[in-house]
């Protein structure tokens, strides 16, 4: 009977620590899809302002803009507040390099 409790609370044991690395595995995987999900969405975002900037094309701005406020990261969406405060004052190169900017946070969270 000892060995049989032995047995069963090692079991247990192991069962709970497999518990706990799954656990450990949904939360990592939750985080990650979240970083893959705004960095679709920032080159999305990065895309669409490519094609404006060279067809001149504005027909999508309301769906640029909904993405605009769907993007959490701070760095980008602080510097989106900048550009669209100061768009009359920001250069074409200024504002290319804020963009392309972009493309580093997106490599910055998917690492």
């Amino acid at each position: 009977m000892n060995n049989s409790q032995s047995n069963a609370q090692k079991v247990s044991n192991e069962l709970a620590v497999s518990q706990s690395k799954l656990e450990d595995i949904e939360s990592e995987l939750e985080t990650l899809q979240i970083k893959v999900r705004e960095a679709h969405l920032v080159i999305e975002v990065f895309n669409e302002f490519l094609n404006i900037g060279i067809t001149g094309n504005t027909t999508n701005i309301l769906g640029l803009f909904g993405k605009l406020a769907e993007i959490e990261n701070e760095e980008i969406r602080e510097s989106v507040e900048y550009l669209m405060e100061y768009d009359d004052y920001v250069s074409e190169d200024e504002a290319g390099m804020i963009v392309m900017g972009w493309l580093e946070e997106v490599e910055t969270m998917l690492k």
